[in-house]
C-alpha cells in the first residue's frame, strides 16, 4: 500500500508542476508582435484590409462580414505562423 501511495504522489506531483509550467507562460510583449505583424503584412493583405473599410463605410452589410472573416484570417495565420504567438 505504501509504495502504491507513493506511486500516487509522485504521479500528482508531477502532473502539477506539468501544470504549473504550462500555466506560467513567457510575457507577451504586444508592440512586438504589432511590430512583427506590420513587417510581414503584405500589399495584399492591406488590400483585404482596405475593402473591409471600404465597404464599411458604403454599409455594404454582406462584404463587411466577408472581408472582416478574411482580415481575421489573415491576422490570425500572421500572428500564429510569422510572430510567435
Amino acid at each position: 500500500m505504501r509504495h502504491v501511495s507513493g506511486l500516487i504522489l509522485s504521479v500528482l506531483f508531477v502532473a502539477s508542476s506539468t501544470g504549473q509550467a504550462i500555466a506560467t507562460p513567457a510575457p507577451f510583449d504586444e508592440a512586438k508582435v504589432v511590430q512583427c505583424m506590420l513587417d510581414h503584412t503584405t500589399a495584399d493583405d492591406e488590400t483585404v484590409f482596405k475593402n473591409l473599410i471600404i465597404a464599411a463605410l458604403n454599409d455594404e452589410g454582406d462584404n463587411v462580414k466577408s472581408h472582416i472573416v478574411q482580415v481575421s484570417s489573415i491576422m490570425m495565420n500572421l500572428a500564429l505562423t510569422k510572430c510567435e504567438v
